[in-house]
């Protein structure tokens, strides 16, 4: 099992009105590392992680192809905490 990161925060960066609970990705967080988890070893690939967070990232928070791409960085750097040394 792949042991829990830091909260996913696709907004990392931007100020939130009011601040932001501590848990309030958590459940992104959860499905992520489930999704990750479920794969079997030979599918544990950059392109799959990156795959899953974007699937997660768009369900979770309505976003559409174009707030995806926007939001490329943020996944690429999550999938280098996720998968460090993955091609």
């Amino acid at each position: 099992m792949i042991s829990p990161w830091q909260p996913i925060r696709p907004d990392k960066g931007v100020e939130v009105a009011g601040g932001a609970p501590a848990d309030e990705y958590e459940g992104e967080t959860e499905m992520i590392a489930a999704a990750i988890g479920a794969l079997p070893p030979a599918d544990f690939t950059r392109e799959n992680v990156m795959e899953i967070i974007s699937y997660v990232w768009a369900d979770s928070f309505d976003l559409d192809e174009e707030a995806i791409e926007r939001r490329g960085a943020a996944m690429q750097s999550l999938a280098d905490v996720i998968l460090p040394k993955a091609d």
